[in-house]
């Protein structure tokens, strides 16, 4: 529309309504006066956003143009002169450059326009060359709203910031109605809709790309599933899955959640209506996906998408999404090769969330790397779940340091399959080797069982922690009492004579610690001298051990039975008592649920809005 066509209803106050022909029941545009300032926030500010494609950005700088009349009107004047159009301008206080964009069509001759008009500037070096950007584009916020609005402009750049979308040059009119920012024609897709999810305007797009299939990998997909309809009505999140990939395949495309859908049995359930006000309600989906599924969906021809694994072009594929301005990469292996490639996928512009503890408990040059990239690059990097699974260990652990506390000591039952074998033991009568059968068939051990009954699961746990308290630990330092060691096993489901020495000894320490009013409980332990705190980490002497202890009766440990993971913070504040967090692992999907949360905490952080439940009414 012509803005002197609005004119008169402008005049008028009389607000336009621009409606679509072939979509008449859509409810279309409305053109009306702004509300009185304060009355709406920052988000509702913005009326819209625009971007002009195909433009070329121009620089003339030089020190000798600092503090010299007339230099602006050259410029200028010379592209009068060869009929050049100018949309964009910006020039920085300091005066020593002036750049603006016109039509790429018309940047060569823009270019030699200048330099005829600068000759003797030029030449004397007075001026540099005029330097020109190709292959850009302008995005603008358009909004009465704006002006003497706070936070505006931080948002729109923040959420430019977030995208990893560069910004080339800036202008602004003192009317504050228009924000216009020049980026890369490539970006400009990613800019616009990342700066409209932040005012509101449309949901939020991320790329998800996850590695690893098995449980807990089936078990993140299945949830996501599950619950994307209530994530975009709740949080606005559209998330996209773009990759899937395990050790021998990975499928790519532009959303597989539309392919699993069809293969992976999923049944939405019926909307309800409630009351009067026949209220639709957004469910969740019940999704029926399982390991098995999963395996077959990587493994069938006919589902299409296949093709090695290879994980430099998996990354690419997710990340490079011309539409989607956030990428967030879920490494729900257990592989050290993937863990090492963390860092990288920081760097170039990844959040990550991760499930795989070998980046946090291997060497420390791979720990300082991941946490140098996730500095550098300003991007999240998620690990929650590697310790406790959906329980918030590694945030209650930090938010005690960050409080002033200080750490003496954190004991706590880090290894479920452990516990779920002393139980069974202890309370039960069972055999060592009866004890493992029954566990094993829960799906409670890692894929290498021996993983567990060695301690090394425990003390990888333990090490995190460690190193979160700030002290330079490596596995080599940790005390580990194994329960058994490794041995060739026919089947765990049939387990004959292997464990014939343990079912002896341990049934001998099973009765004598009941003979002392204790039971057996496989207990890890860090202890700080001087109790560890921020800004004390390097004089701190800790010590970490996984031994097989004789706990009282009527102690926290011997009051956890089964498959429950157990955190007691001993700490300056909490002396008297421990803080406690507790809680059981059902099977993956409470791994799963702990990864989901970690995806929401990175929408937050990213500009997503909790909407709140939806509104409720009494039967």
């Amino acid at each position: 529309i012509h803005p002197k066509t609005m004119s008169p209803a402008i005049d008028a106050k009389i607000p336009i309504f621009i409606r679509n022909t072939f979509e008449p029941e859509h409810e279309g545009t409305r053109i009306y006066l702004a509300p009185p300032k304060g009355q709406q926030g920052r988000e509702r500010a913005v009326c819209g956003f625009t971007t002009v494609d195909d433009i070329s950005l121009l620089n003339l700088e030089g020190t000798g143009m600092i503090g010299v009349p007339g230099i602006a009107h050259r410029l200028f004047g010379a592209l009068k002169t060869a009929n050049i159009s100018v949309m964009f301008i910006a020039q920085a206080s300091s005066e020593h450059s002036i750049c603006f964009a016109t039509k790429s069509s018309n940047a060569l001759k823009a270019r030699d326009s200048i330099r005829e008009a600068f000759f003797y500037e030029l030449k004397q070096g007075m001026v540099s060359d005029i330097s020109v950007i190709e292959r850009c584009s302008i995005i603008a916020a358009v909004g009465e709203s704006m002006s003497n609005m706070p936070g505006v402009s931080g948002l729109f750049f923040t959420a430019l910031g977030g995208a990893s979308i560069n910004v080339l040059s800036i202008s602004q009119g003192c009317d504050e109605r228009n924000i216009s920012a020049v980026v890369y024609s490539a970006d400009a897709t990613r800019a616009l809709r990342a700066v409209h999810s932040a005012f509101w305007l449309s949901s939020m797009d991320i790329s998800i790309g996850l590695i690893g299939t098995g449980r807990v990998g089936s078990a993140v997909i299945q949830t996501l599933l599950e619950q994307c309809d209530i994530l975009n009505k709740r949080f606005g999140l559209n998330m996209q899955i773009r990759g899937i990939a395990n050790s021998r395949t990975m499928m790519l495309s532009d959303d597989l959640a539309v392919t699993m859908k069809d293969q992976l049995s999923q049944s939405p359930e019926s909307p309800r209506s409630t009351g009067s006000n026949k209220l639709k309600l957004v469910r969740r989906n019940n999704s029926y996906a399982a390991l098995s599924d999963m395996q077959a969906l990587m493994t069938d021809p006919a589902s299409g998408y296949k093709e090695p694994t290879d994980l430099n072009k998996f990354f690419e594929f997710v990340k490079t999404s011309s539409t989607t301005p956030h990428t967030i990469i879920i490494d729900a292996s257990t592989s050290y090769d993937v863990a090492e490639l963390h860092p990288s996928w920081l760097l170039h512009g990844a959040h990550v969330v991760t499930a795989n503890k070998r980046a946090l408990s291997n060497s420390l040059s791979l720990y300082n790397m991941v946490y140098s990239a996730m500095r550098s690059s300003n991007r999240m990097y998620m690990s929650e779940v590697t310790i406790g699974a959906s329980l918030p260990i590694r945030t209650t652990l930090n938010d005690i340091l960050c409080s002033g506390d200080a750490v003496h000591s954190i004991v706590g039952i880090m290894s479920v399959s452990s516990g779920m074998v002393l139980t069974d033991m202890c309370d039960h009568g069972l055999s060592f080797t009866q004890s493992l059968m029954k566990t094993y068939k829960q799906g409670l051990f890692e894929d290498d069982a021996f993983l567990d009954l060695e301690g090394l699961e425990a003390a990888h746990k333990l090490l995190i922690l460690a190193r979160e308290l700030g002290v330079a630990m490596r596995i080599e330092d940790i005390d580990v009492e194994p329960l058994a060691s490794r041995r060739p096993i026919a089947s765990w489901h049939d387990l004959k004579d292997e464990f014939a020495a343990e079912d002896a000894s341990m049934r001998e320490r099973v009765l004598l610690a009941a003979s002392r009013n204790c039971t057996l409980r496989y207990v890890q332990r860090i202890t700080c001298n001087p109790a560890a705190e921020l800004g004390n980490q390097r004089s701190v002497a800790a010590k970490a051990s996984v031994r097989l202890e004789e706990v009282p009766l009527d102690s926290h440990q011997a009051l956890v039975k089964g498959a429950v993971y157990h955190f007691a913070f001993h700490t300056e504040r909490y002396a008297q008592n421990p803080l406690i967090v507790q809680g059981p692992l059902s099977d993956a999907a409470n791994t799963a649920s702990g990864i989901v949360g970690d995806i929401l905490r990175i929408a937050r952080s990213l500009g997503a809005k909790d909407k709140g439940p939806e509104a409720l009414y009494h039967p």
